[in-house]
């Protein structure tokens, strides 16, 4: 590893361990350094939920997003659909938008079924069959949840 990589690991270390403990602010400044040696969607993910602790959606979304395109561009499904399951919630809790929290489990979706069924297509569509069960039953929660809140 190249010193600005093992930089960034220390300093993720450090951000994942202020989480721990509750320390929102240390948390962001870590996530914060780590990106400035490295750019890597796991930092991005920590800034995001360290913003979201902190109630600043601005830095959760910006965060949240870039880490989700970076766990794409990396082909690392599990990665992007975390951060996808989160920005749907956040599109609810921050912004009241259940068109795009589902939007955001439709990619969800996608990632799931790509995990679980792989290149075997028959998998594939019973494995989309039940996604679908699920995101369809999941964005009638969101819209009750954002009736609830007008």
């Amino acid at each position: 590893m190249s010193a600005p990589a093992d930089r960034a690991q220390s300093l993720l270390q450090f951000a994942h361990q202020a989480l721990g403990r509750g320390a929102w602010e240390d948390a962001r400044r870590g996530f914060t350094d780590a990106l400035a040696e490295q750019e890597g969607p796991e930092a991005l993910e920590g800034l995001g939920l360290a913003a979201w602790w902190l109630d600043d959606a601005a830095a959760v979304f910006d965060a949240r997003e870039r880490a989700y395109r970076l766990y794409v561009a990396r082909r690392d499904r599990r990665g992007a659909g975390r951060v996808a399951m989160s920005l749907a919630q956040d599109a609810i809790y921050f912004r009241g938008q259940p068109a795009i929290a589902r939007g955001w489990l439709a990619a969800l979706a996608v990632l799931v079924i790509g995990i679980l069924a792989g290149d075997d297509v028959g998998l594939s569509a019973v494995v989309l069959i039940l996604v679908l069960f699920t995101v369809y039953f999941a964005s009638r929660l969101i819209e009750r949840l954002a009736e609830q809140r007008s």
